[in-house]
């Protein structure tokens, strides 16, 4: 089976939308692998993306990243 990943994604540090967490979320519920959060010029929303992983228990790679 092959496993779908997201390399490009936006939280609301940058010009995204949704909230670190609310990304995590939804990665989980599309059963995604893994996702790279990659905000301009931004890292903040790293650390709460891990922080929802963690709390989550969920097996969701993430890949920290900067645009």
């Amino acid at each position: 089976m092959m496993k779908t990943i997201d390399l490009h994604v936006h939280s609301n540090f940058s010009d995204g939308t949704c909230t670190p967490e609310e990304i995590v979320n939804l990665a989980i519920e599309k059963n995604l692998a893994a996702i790279a959060l990659t905000d301009h010029d931004d890292i903040g929303g790293i650390e709460r993306a891990l922080a929802a992983c963690r709390q989550k228990n969920a097996p969701l790679q993430l890949i920290p990243g900067i645009e």
